[in-house]
């Protein structure tokens, strides 16, 4: 029997085809299973850009700056209205400019505070000021009223009804600042509910 060596260049072309080959085989099966998980895909996708988008029901802050700054970012989307409760709205000077602006757009906004007459009377003096700067600085904009109890919660509801949205926080007596957490809200159905408490309140509330 006698053979003879193949050259060198024989046998690099040799094992290219045969890459070649190994890759088309493979190319025709990946692309029978890409058809395949298309057809199953599909049916996913489709099921599941049937369903309805659900709005989360709150996200939490923490209650000073961030809060704060949320509550600013709520007046500035106001069209409407903007419905406040609060104690003595002592943080007033840090949101001011927003409500200012919101006026200036035409919405109407409507402040419920705890009666002076159940506050001591550093938070009476407080709430006398805040009354004052307010009324001179946001004109027929502003109507408030005085509760004859203290308040189950704090905050503001923006626009119920429409795009409706809500900060709001209870209170806790005794514990600090910094450790408090407040809720904010764009459901619907709880921003249309926060809205009916503000009305039931202002309703027994005395103007201010």
């Amino acid at each position: 029997m006698r053979y003879s060596a193949r050259s060198p260049e024989d046998i690099a072309s040799t094992l290219v085809s045969q890459g070649i080959r190994e890759l088309k085989e493979r190319l025709a099966s990946l692309e029978e299973r890409a058809e395949e998980l298309v057809q199953v895909a599909r049916q996913i996708y489709r099921a599941g850009s049937r369903r309805t988008e659900v709005t989360p029901l709150l996200r939490i802050v923490s209650v000073g700056s961030t809060s704060l700054e949320e509550t600013r970012r709520l007046y500035d989307s106001a069209s409407k209205e903007i419905l406040i409760l609060s104690k003595a709205f002592e943080y007033y000077p840090e949101v001011a400019d927003a409500l200012r602006r919101a006026v200036e757009r035409g919405v109407k906004v409507r402040v419920v505070l705890v009666d002076p007459e159940l506050l001591p009377e550093e938070s009476r003096a407080v709430q006398a000021e805040v009354l004052r700067r307010a009324r001179a600085e946001l004109g027929e904009g502003l109507e408030v009223r005085f509760f004859p109890e203290h308040l189950p919660l704090r905050g503001c509801i923006i626009d119920p009804g429409d795009d409706g949205k809500a900060l709001f926080l209870v209170e806790e007596p005794g514990i600090p600042l910094f450790l408090r957490e407040a809720a904010i809200t764009t459901h619907y159905n709880l921003v249309n509910a926060l809205a009916l408490m503000f009305r039931l309140i202002w309703e027994k509330a005395r103007p201010a």
